[in-house]
């Protein structure tokens, strides 16, 4: 699931004596309910429709969090009744049964996003609109969605533009990994059938419900995964921001990239809402394209896939550096010239780049001055977008 959001559904958690407000009602028709009033009940704040015979809760801001909200803002749109399905949004996992329905929500703090901290939220559904996700999952895709546990709630982040409802077309064509935030569950009963989802965040506009065989996106925000060449292997890493229900990746592998191939296993964090750092290297690529991607799967068995990357694997020895242990000047060869050249970043022990350079097409050496480094451990980067070369030294003190 890049890096200020956090999407958390919070403990099944029954909710009972509302003294303040009742409500026993959520928007189920085609048209948009935006919010006319609010009130206080303990520690939530709830926003709902005045229809004139009753009150229908539309959304719920936990009072204690730092954060007010524009009401004008606040709304439930069901444009149709019924389901759409969204095998083409950017966030989909190639091949998901993606669906979601057509019911959406909108709500955006008066302080401008992100904020400065995380806000607890809550949504609404009753049992019809899991009924219409659970119904076309389990009898068009052989689906295992069983209770409202299993649908997945998800959310947008502000400033990509946006449009949260899935009946236009290209519904959701600007959402990505980088600003579509995933949550792992709902949460618990509001009163009779409605239920609830909690959700903390800081940075979004809305958001909607949905539910596929295999969670339809990773649970987990992916900041970046890279590929590069270093000492005769691929070296793969990649980042994640928050995690939710992690129990490990696989590397997946290719030469075609169509068929893939798991080459290992690595330990995710479960839980976490701070950033990750992995890292694995391939021993043993083939002599030219190779395909990478991740395979997530979490506690219950539930696999996502990420998007493919491909490196260009030459088999060779590709940078020297003379000396390895520097004083005042190192020499950088390169084992071939670029087509169209390629840059060369130094980069210190924190990954803080201390140089950046280029090689000319003709060029297979240089000389770079590193009498003024901090005496340390330095990596050496060359890349022309394809091919990624890497090599380190240590710069001694003089």
């Amino acid at each position: 699931m890049k890096g200020l959001t956090l999407l958390i559904f919070c403990l099944l958690l029954q909710i009972a004596g509302w003294t303040n407000c009742t409500f026993s009602k959520i928007p189920t028709l085609p048209g948009t309910y935006q919010a006319t009033n609010s009130c206080v009940d303990g520690a939530w704040t709830h926003y709902f429709h005045e229809t004139g015979t009753e009150d229908l809760i539309l959304f719920s801001v936990k009072t204690s969090t730092a954060a007010t909200f524009d009401i004008s803002t606040i709304k439930v749109v069901i444009p149709s009744i019924g389901v759409t399905r969204l095998s083409n949004a950017p966030y989909v996992v190639a091949g998901a049964p993606w669906i979601v329905s057509n019911k959406y929500w909108e709500a955006k703090p008066n302080e401008s996003m992100p904020l400065a901290n995380n806000i607890s939220i809550r949504v609404y559904i009753d049992e019809s609109d899991y009924n219409q996700i659970a119904t076309n999952i389990n009898s068009n895709f052989n689906g295992q969605i069983q209770t409202i546990d299993d649908l997945i709630f998800f959310g947008f982040k502000s400033g990509y533009n946006i449009n949260p409802d899935p009946t236009v077309p290209d519904a959701h064509n600007n959402a990505n990994h980088d600003n579509f935030v995933q949550c792992s569950s709902t949460s618990g009963v509001f009163q009779g059938t409605i239920y609830f989802a909690e959700m903390m965040m800081n940075d979004f506009i809305g958001g909607g419900l949905g539910g596929s065989t295999f969670g339809g996106v990773l649970p987990i925000e992916l900041a970046d995964f890279n590929l590069e060449e270093e000492d005769k292997k691929v070296k793969l890493t990649w980042t994640t921001l928050s995690e939710v229900e992690n129990d490990y990746f696989s590397v997946m592998h290719s030469i075609s990239g169509r068929e893939f191939q798991d080459i290992s296993r690595t330990k995710g964090a479960g839980n976490s809402s701070t950033a990750k750092n992995y890292t694995h290297f391939h021993k043993t690529p083939a002599i030219g394209d190779n395909y990478y991607r991740l395979k997530q799967v979490d506690y219950d068995g539930i696999e996502s896939i990420s998007e493919i990357k491909v490196i260009k694997f030459r088999g060779t020895k590709y940078i020297d550096i003379t000396p390895t242990l520097a004083i005042n000047q190192i020499r950088i060869d390169i084992p071939y010239q670029f087509d169209f050249g390629a840059s060369l970043k130094i980069f210190d022990a924190h990954g803080r780049m201390v140089y950046k350079g280029s090689f000319l097409p003709e060029e297979q050496r240089q000389t770079v001055d590193v009498g003024s480094f901090a005496p340390g451990l330095y990596q050496i980067k060359v890349s022309d977008g394809d091919i990624f070369l890497s090599k380190a030294f240590m710069k001694a003190g003089k």
